[in-house]
C-alpha cells in the first residue's frame, strides 16, 4: 500500500452505483472486483507522451512533473485536497501520485457480467480509444453524456472511473481527503464508489455514497462518515481499511434495465474544493442524517416503535438510533454461498419510473411489497431484508424492553424473524436468535415474544442485537411474494376498534 498526499490539483471523478452480495441490496447492482478487467477508455498507452501537469487550483499542489517518477510516497508533498474542474480542461486527475498513469480517466460497464448497458457521449465527440475523453473534455469543460442501463445482468450499471496510484491498482491512503465532492448534473441517481487494493477485503463489496439526481447544477459534499457498504447494510465494510488502500474512484450509474438519462460531471474533488455545496441526498445504505443534534447513547433506544407501511416515505425504521445509517431497509441473498436466489420488487407498477420507488410501492399495495425466488447452488437456499437497530457498523444494542416482535404481513411462503448479533459481541457461534412466522394468503397480525426466540439462546443475548432481519429458507425453486404492512415491537401492531357509542 502506498501513502498519498493528494496536492490540491486537477483531479477528475469516476462514475458509480453498485453492488451486492450475500446480504446485499437488490436495489443495487453489483461491480467486478477487479476494475481493470471491465474497463475501457481513455487510459494512455506508454507511447502516448500525454502524461499532463494538472495546474494547481488554490496554488498549493505541484505538478506531476515537479515530482520524483518513483513510486515513493515520500517524494510527495504534503498535501491533503486535491480538485479536478472541467473548465480547465485538464483530462488526468492529478491525485498527486507520481507514476505517469495514474488518474487517466477510463470507462467501465456490465459487459463483463453478460450485460449490455452503455456510456454514450455527443456526436461531435471523436471515439478514438485514447482521445474520445479528452475530447469531451475540450469540448465541453466536463464529461458530458447519457447512460443507457440494458438487460442482461440482473443489477445493471456503467460509469467512468480512475486509479489513485497506477495502473496496477495499488492501493494509497486518501483518509486525509475527508471526503469527496462533485458538481454535477443527472437525470439519473449515480454513487461514489471507492474500490480497494486487491486482497484488501474478503468481500467484493465497495465504499459508497449515493446521490440523487439533479435536473439543474448541484454541488454535493460526501463526508466518510456517509459513505458505506455497497453491499447493502447486511454485510459491514470496514471503511477506514478501504480508505487506506483505495485504489479505484468510480462515478457508477445504478437502476433497472431500461433506465435512461443524461449528465454531466464538471467538478470532483476532496471534501469543500467544489464550492458552495448542499449534503447528497442519499447515501448508499445510508441516509439524510438526523435533525437531532443531541448526542445519544444505545441507552436511548426507544423502548417500543412502530414501523407503517404507509406513513414511511423513506424507506426506514425508526428504532429510537440517532446514527443517520441506523434503520434503513436493505436486502440479502445467498450469492456469496454460490446460490442464485433473489428478492427484488418485479411488480413495480410502471408508472413509478425511477424516482421515488419506495413511496411509489408502498401507494400501490398499501405495504412493502417483496418478490421472493429461491434458487439453486447454495446448499440452503435463502433471501431476505432487514434494518439495522443502531448504526451500519452492527454496533449490538440491548433491545430487551422491546419484549418481542409483532408483525403485520400476508406471505406466499414461511419466513423468519431473526435478530443477527453483533460480530463482536461475545456470543456463541451457536446462537440462532430468530422465531418462525408462518405462510397466510390472508392479512394476518401477530405477536411474537422474546421467549420464541431462544431454541439456541438465551435472553442475554438480547444486550448484542445488531439488526433484525426477515428471512426466506427453503428449497430451489420456492416462489413467493411478502406484503410487509406494519413491523414494531411487541403490541404496538394492534389495530384498536372504539368501543362504540
Amino acid at each position: 500500500m502506498k501513502k498519498l498526499f493528494a496536492g490540491c490539483v486537477a483531479v477528475s471523478f469516476a462514475a458509480m452505483l453498485a453492488a451486492c452480495g450475500d446480504d446485499s441490496s437488490s436495489t443495487s447492482p453489483e461491480t467486478s472486483g477487479n476494475e481493470s478487467s471491465s474497463s475501457s477508455g481513455a487510459i494512455p498507452s506508454s507511447s502516448s507522451g500525454q502524461a499532463l501537469s494538472g495546474d494547481s487550483h488554490e496554488g498549493s499542489g505541484p505538478s506531476s512533473s515537479s515530482v520524483a517518477t518513483e513510486s515513493s510516497s515520500s517524494e510527495i508533498a504534503n498535501q491533503k485536497g486535491f480538485l479536478w474542474d472541467g473548465s480547465e480542461r485538464i483530462f488526468r486527475v492529478m491525485t498527486g501520485s507520481p507514476d505517469e498513469y495514474s488518474g487517466w480517466w477510463y470507462e467501465y460497464n456490465d459487459n463483463n457480467d453478460l450485460g449490455s448497458s452503455t456510456l454514450e457521449w455527443p456526436s461531435d465527440i471523436e471515439d478514438g480509444y485514447i482521445n474520445y475523453l479528452e475530447a469531451l473534455i475540450e469540448g465541453y469543460d466536463g464529461f458530458k453524456g447519457k447512460v443507457r442501463l440494458e438487460p442482461g445482468y440482473d443489477y445493471p450499471y456503467a460509469g467512468l472511473a480512475f486509479t489513485t496510484w497506477n495502473l496496477d491498482q495499488e492501493g494509497t491512503d486518501i483518509t486525509e481527503w475527508e471526503g469527496i465532492c462533485v458538481e454535477y448534473e443527472s437525470d439519473v441517481n449515480f454513487r461514489v464508489m471507492i474500490h480497494a487494493e486487491s486482497g484488501t477485503q474478503t468481500t467484493h463489496c465497495e465504499l459508497a455514497a449515493s446521490v440523487g439526481a439533479s435536473k439543474s447544477r448541484k454541488v454535493v459534499d460526501i463526508p466518510w462518515s456517509k459513505f458505506g457498504s455497497s453491499c447493502g447494510a447486511g454485510i459491514g465494510i470496514d471503511a477506514a481499511k478501504v480508505l487506506a488502500n483505495a485504489a479505484v474512484v468510480k462515478l457508477e450509474f445504478y437502476g433497472d434495465s431500461g433506465t435512461v438519462g443524461n449528465f454531466f460531471f464538471t467538478k470532483v474533488g476532496s471534501l469543500g474544493r467544489c464550492g458552495a455545496a448542499s449534503a447528497p441526498e442519499s447515501s448508499s445504505s445510508v441516509a439524510p442524517k438526523s435533525s437531532s443534534s443531541v448526542e445519544k447513547t444505545e441507552e436511548d433506544l426507544a423502548k417500543s416503535f412502530l414501523w407503517v407501511a404507509q406513513e414511511d416515505e423513506e424507506g426506514r425504521v425508526q428504532t429510537g438510533s440517532p446514527e443517520e445509517a441506523a434503520g434503513w431497509w436493505y436486502f440479502f441473498d445467498d450469492k456469496n454461498d454460490g446460490g442464485k436466489s433473489k428478492i427484488d420488487f418485479s411488480a413495480i407498477p410502471a408508472t413509478c419510473g425511477n424516482s421515488d420507488v419506495y413511496a411509489c410501492i408502498v401507494e400501490a399495495y398499501g405495504a412493502l411489497k417483496v418478490d421472493v425466488a429461491l434458487g439453486a447452488g447454495a446448499e440452503k437456499p435463502y433471501v431476505g431484508l432487514g434494518f439495522n437497530v443502531w448504526n451500519e457498523a452492527q454496533k449490538g444494542v440491548d433491545v430487551s424492553a422491546w419484549g418481542g416482535i409483532c408483525l403485520v404481513y400476508e406471505s406466499d411462503l414461511p419466513f423468519a424473524v431473526r435478530l443477527v448479533p453483533e460480530n463482536d459481541g461475545g456470543l456463541s457461534k451457536y446462537v440462532d436468535l430468530s422465531a418462525s412466522v408462518a405462510a397466510s394468503g390472508t392479512v394476518k397480525e401477530i405477536d411474537i415474544p422474546w421467549s420464541r426466540f431462544f431454541q439456541w439462546s438465551s435472553d442475554d443475548d438480547l444486550k448484542k442485537v445488531a439488526a433484525l432481519q426477515l428471512r426466506f429458507e427453503g428449497a430451489a425453486g420456492d416462489t413467493g411474494s411478502l406484503r410487509l404492512i406494519k413491523l414494531g415491537s411487541i403490541g404496538q401492531c394492534q389495530t384498536f376498534v372504539p368501543a362504540g357509542p
